[in-house]
């Protein structure tokens, strides 16, 4: 950290290790190590879905439909990043998806194949573009 700089914590020394690291290895709690890779929202396993990736980056890929016809230039598959985080204390999964605010979650279920994830009932208002109230299947 730069003393002549801004007080506060920030990232400290923990920037210039990732920067001087010649590997960085991310590590999962074993209850949810199933969570891991893509999840698809309907069973036939296509279209929409969510990845969640160790490093606590997820992607949420979704069909976008705006204007009329075929030929919109707005219509088509897209991506959304957010990030994630589980508390193993609390059991709770947080996911912040890009331009929304933290939904909190609890994980039912997680099997190899299927996982529920139902929304806490301190929840901001509203619902998160990636909540769904049926099982996601891998």
């Amino acid at each position: 950290k730069d003393p002549s700089g801004p007080a506060g914590r920030g990232l400290g020394s923990v920037t210039d290790l990732l920067k001087k690291a010649k590997t960085v290895v991310y590590t999962v709690d074993d209850e949810i190590i199933n969570l891991m890779g893509t999840w698809y929202y309907d069973e036939t396993k296509e279209g929409k879905s969510i990845n969640f990736q160790k490093d606590g980056i997820c992607y949420y890929r979704y069909y976008q439909y705006f204007g009329e016809g075929t030929f919109s230039s707005l219509n088509g598959w897209v991506s959304q990043k957010g990030v994630w985080n589980y508390s193993a204390t609390n059991k709770i999964l947080s996911i912040t998806m890009n331009g929304e605010v933290t939904y909190y979650y609890l994980i039912e279920n997680l099997t190899t194949t299927n996982v529920k994830l139902v929304l806490r009932e301190n929840n901001p208002a509203g619902k998160s573009m990636i909540f769904s109230d049926s099982i996601l299947y891998k």
